[in-house]
């Protein structure tokens, strides 16, 4: 995004600068014109600065190289949502933290604006995650605490998958294989009363 402190260079009249116009005998008329002109160049700079910050999503402050994010700073979007951290191409990328306008709480590894490697993830209503992303999914090894209990073990896409132990909330645990967030393959179910279930692969 262009620098906020940055003038665009005063217009120049048809006989070159208005300074040299009217230095040169240009008329108050032509000095009147380049004012005007002036005026509609300062509103059409206004007016793309205000595009590019729509098109950037937020006003930012930082580091950047060609016009564009790059390094360290920070952004607030429109909706109320600020990211502190690295920026790579004008894209969040490398580590940050987003503080979301609802109240949640992100912070970790990012690339391309999406959370990806190690994170840590907090919900106003005590949901927890952390462990793996992969372009803005839980991917990998991970837990999650929510309100049915705790989860530790593999995710793919967001889901469970994999190996993982659920510990239930009411006393019971399940240990074992999981698909698409639920049972699947071999696993034990443990009721609190230590009463179990032991599941074949299917």
């Amino acid at each position: 995004m262009p620098d906020s402190h940055e003038q665009p260079s005063p217009p120049l009249s048809p006989g070159g600068s208005t300074v040299a116009s009217t230095a040169f005998g240009g008329s108050s008329a032509a000095s009147s014109a380049g004012s005007k002109q002036s005026k509609k160049t300062l509103k059409e700079h206004e007016e793309k600065d205000e595009d590019l910050e729509i098109r950037w999503e937020g006003r930012y402050t930082g580091g950047m190289v060609d016009g564009i994010r790059e390094g360290k700073g920070e952004v607030t979007f429109p909706n109320g949502d600020v990211y502190r951290g690295e920026f790579r191409n004008g894209m969040r990328d490398g580590q940050g933290v987003l503080l979301q306008a609802s109240g949640v709480r992100y912070e970790g590894g990012w690339f391309r604006s999406m959370r990806h490697g190690a994170g840590r993830e907090r919900w106003p209503n005590g949901d927890v995650y952390e462990g793996e992303y992969k372009l803005d999914a839980y991917h990998g090894q991970g837990a999650l605490k929510s309100r049915g209990g705790w989860y530790r073990g593999g995710f793919e896409a967001g889901a469970k998958v994999g190996k993982g132990t659920m510990n239930f909330n009411s006393g019971a645990q399940y240990e074992g294989e999981w698909l698409n967030n639920r049972f699947h393959g071999e696993g034990t179910y443990t009721w609190s009363d230590n009463r179990r279930c032991v599941r074949a692969r299917v």
